[in-house]
């Protein structure tokens, strides 16, 4: 496991790019006229590019910072696009992972994160948080994909069922992940009545948002009973694991 206050690889590449999407916002943000925009990151790996429509910057990626050290990981991108607009009232983060077989290029996966944020927006401390969030759990879709050869359909039943996909296991590993990503204790020094704390709140959110909104309570009451159970036996099991081995494997 990597060490930077114990974190693992994907959770130390996460801070590093949601440090650099919360700069370039703050920059923005800093304008005299400011109103709306947009923000784009992009990482592979080797560098990072920043632009929005003032201005572009290109870093490149050092060894003990950006990149994901594990040669495994190398093919892997992520692109984060963050939209202010009067339009948007909260905060909304989304992603997903787009994977691909190429004999050519090898298997390797694009990491899509947007980031919906009102003008007025200054809370960036919880725009990094999200961010963060949405990049280690995708990026464990991505080490399924490339490390594990497990592949994955988005489209399927299953998965556009929120129930099913709450208790999905590819999801219950990814989402582990990013549950642990909202503490600052390293994932494998978590205890898990902290975990269990933190499951529970963020397993809570997902049915709210994703539930049809005329569930009824004891449906809901018994996915969230159902799923926090699934997620904490996981996390006892991922818990001892290194990072880049499947648990279940």
């Amino acid at each position: 496991m990597s060490l930077n206050h114990g974190h693992t690889y994907t959770r130390r590449a996460a801070e590093y790019i949601a440090d650099i999407c919360v700069a370039a916002c703050e920059a923005r943000l800093q304008m005299p006229i400011c109103g709306s925009f947009t923000v784009n990151i992009e990482f592979d790996s080797i560098d990072i590019t920043v632009w929005d429509d003032t201005s572009s910057l290109r870093i490149l990626c050092d060894a003990d910072g950006a990149q994901i050290p594990v040669e495994e990981m190398q093919d892997v991108e992520i692109d984060i696009e963050i939209k202010a607009s009067s339009s948007n009232m909260t905060l909304e983060v989304d992603s997903y992972t787009l994977v691909a077989d190429d004999p050519d290029i090898m298997r390797n996966a694009i990491i899509k994160v947007t980031a919906y944020a009102p003008t007025d927006f200054r809370d960036t401390k919880s725009l990094r948080e999200e961010i963060v969030a949405s990049i280690v759990h995708e990026l464990r879709h991505a080490i399924q994909f490339i490390v594990w050869n497990i592949d994955s359909d988005p489209l399927e039943d299953e998965d556009t069922n929120p129930e099913n996909h709450l208790m999905n296991p590819g999801e219950i590993d990814a989402r582990v992940e990013e549950i642990c990503s909202y503490s600052d204790t390293a994932l494998c020094a978590l205890s898990i009545v902290e975990f269990e704390a933190l499951a529970k709140k963020y397993l809570w959110g997902y049915i709210k948002r994703n539930f049809p909104f005329d569930v009824d309570l004891e449906t809901a009451m018994a996915a969230h009973k159902k799923s926090l159970k699934l997620h904490v036996a996981y996390f006892k099991i991922r818990r001892d694991c290194y990072e880049f081995t499947n648990p279940t494997g």
